[in-house]
């Protein structure tokens, strides 16, 4: 128990949710008359709040901020270009490696077993699915944030 009285933020998210709140905050409203009395007028306020008539407006107003705005012009951004290019210049580098160093590798994998290069490629597969999988996991969660606020 704490000694005195609830804060009005922990009140007010008892009301809305009290599955969220921490255990001690419902004891302490179950047992003090005062913070029980405090999280009923909260309800009340809430309960009223949620009965208002949405606010509308008699005219369109994505339509009216559109026709203020000018309209965007492209531009030619230097940041995407460079992306480009390293891109390019990688992928050249690659495919240059891969004919310059060919009949090598050839040679790289037939003293090694077969059960060995299957376990290679089963390791590698698994890492590569769990990282995009993380990588989802991380892209929902942020763009659950964005919904929410």
């Amino acid at each position: 128990m704490i000694a005195g009285h609830l804060s009005e933020n922990d009140i007010q998210q008892y009301v809305s949710d009290s599955l969220l709140c921490e255990q001690f905050i419902i004891e302490h409203i179950e047992s003090c008359d005062t913070c029980k009395e405090k999280a009923e007028a909260y309800r009340i306020l809430f309960s009223g709040i949620e009965q208002q008539a949405k606010p509308a407006f008699e005219f369109n107003l994505a339509d009216l901020v559109l026709s203020q705005l000018e309209p965007s012009k492209p531009k030619f951004s230097g940041d995407i270009f460079a992306v480009y290019l390293f891109m390019g210049i990688g992928i050249v580098a690659i495919l240059l490696f891969g004919i310059l160093f060919s009949k090598y590798f050839s040679d790289l994998f037939t003293g090694t077993s077969t059960l060995f290069l299957y376990l290679f490629a089963a390791i590698s597969i698994v890492t590569i699915l769990f990282q995009g999988v993380e990588i989802f996991r991380r892209y929902q969660k942020q763009m659950n944030a964005l919904n929410i606020s």
